[in-house]
This record gives structure tokens, C-alpha cells and sequence, in this order.
């Protein structure tokens, strides 16, 4: 798993650089987006939070400068890497409180996938909000990093 999961959060890293080439070469900075993109990068420090049993030090839609933003972004895939390096095992049980307080158990396995999974989402919804706003997105399906 390990392999499967470092080759995720590679995928991300290459897919995000993607996203902040073209925000930049087009200077888009749609509000929107920039939400969207924020709630990823603090959704994966809250759930980074939660694995380690640490204080969440950002609020689920907490929003940052788009130039802010992606220094965050690769920062936390950086975290997120170095955890998979340094994991053990995948199969522990991680307890937690969600942002509203409600406990649950979730198989480290699990978490590490949502993580991964997540930021496919909310790319798919940046690429919509592109293409409304007359933008071709940049292509960062998994084949295309695959490929590159």
C-alpha cells in the first residue's frame, strides 16, 4: 500500500502544479476556486491532524491567497508523503472527533485513501468553474501523470 499511496500524493502534487500553472498564467483567481482549493489543502491537514492526535489548526473552509494556497498545498503533500514513508502499518484504527464534534473509528487505510481521493473532487469542481468562466483547464487526470 505504501507504493499505491506515494504514487497518489504524487499524482496530487503533479496535478496541483498543474492548476497553479494555469491560474497563473491566466491570472484567474476566481473566488470560488480558491475555496475549493483551500478546503482540500485544510481538509488534509485536519485529517493529518486526526491521524497524529493532534489540535486541527485550521477550519474546515478557511481561505488563503491563491500564492499563499499553493505554497500550502505542496507543503502538505510534503506531510502527507513523509507519513506514508514513515507509516508502519495501515491497518491501525484512528479514533476521532469530526468538525462537529461526533466520534468516529476509521481504518488508517481509509483515511489515507479519502485524502488522496478528495482533492480528485474538488479538481473535477475547478475544472467546471474554469470552463464556465471560458478557460480550458489544464488536463490532470491520473492517466495523464501516468503518461508524463
Amino acid at each position: 500500500m505504501r507504493e499505491y499511496f506515494r504514487r497518489l500524493f504524487d499524482y496530487n502534487r503533479w496535478a496541483y502544479a498543474r492548476i497553479e500553472d494555469h491560474i497563473i498564467k491566466y491570472g484567474i483567481e476566481h473566488l470560488d476556486m480558491i475555496k475549493l482549493l483551500s478546503h482540500y489543502y485544510n481538509a488534509e491537514q485536519i485529517w493529518l491532524s486526526r491521524i497524529l492526535g493532534k489540535k486541527e489548526e485550521v477550519a474546515v473552509w478557511e481561505t488563503y491567497d491563491a500564492k499563499e494556497l499553493f505554497k500550502r498545498l505542496a507543503r502538505s503533500n510534503d506531510q502527507w508523503l513523509d507519513f506514508v514513508e514513515s507509516s508502519e502499518s495501515f491497518d491501525e484504527t484512528i479514533v476521532y472527533a469530526n468538525s462537529q464534534g461526533d466520534s468516529f473509528e476509521s481504518k488508517l487505510i481509509d483515511i489515507v485513501a479519502q485524502v488522496a481521493n478528495h482533492g480528485t473532487h474538488h479538481r473535477a469542481q475547478v475544472s467546471a468553474l474554469l470552463r464556465q468562466s471560458g478557460n480550458i483547464p489544464p488536463k490532470t487526470d491520473f492517466i495523464y501523470f501516468a503518461r508524463d
